[in-house]
């Protein structure tokens, strides 16, 4: 009886093994973390940056992000075309993707809010993600 019992023991762990060996072969999902500045001057220059990371097996994030760009709204209304990434390079386990951007003149005067979007590849899927925050651009 206790033969039976240590049998069937046995065959569960070996077989919660395979399973957790099997879930943990699967690539994983990915995440972004954004930084940009709280406020710039009126034709200053600026960074944003997209730090981009994935976790589970085949988690290099070089082959699974692709085609960047970045659209800069201002007030809500496009700015410009999209555009490419300055640069791209690996820091630590992640992908940073840096935009240096320049703050648009302010004609009017008046203070404007910067906004942007990110489109980029995933997977093979393309995604679309706005900025974490307005930039506000003063003179």
């Amino acid at each position: 009886m206790l033969r039976r019992f240590w049998l069937f023991g046995v065959l569960a762990v070996v077989g919660l093994g395979a399973s957790a060996a099997w879930w943990a072969a699967l690539p994983g999902a990915g995440a972004l973390h954004q930084y940009a500045p709280a406020a710039v001057p009126a034709g200053a220059p600026f960074e944003i940056k997209v730090l981009a990371g994935t976790w589970g097996v085949g988690n290099a994030p070089h082959g699974r992000y692709r085609d960047w760009s970045l659209q800069l709204l201002k007030n809500g209304e496009p700015l410009g075309v999209p555009m490419a990434p300055t640069t791209t390079a690996r820091e630590g386990d992640r992908l940073a993707v840096r935009f240096v951007l320049t703050a648009p003149a302010l004609a009017d005067g008046q203070p404007a809010e910067l906004t942007w979007q990110l489109r980029f590849v995933f997977d093979k899927q393309p995604k679309l993600v706005a900025g974490r925050h307005a930039i506000a651009v003063s003179r």
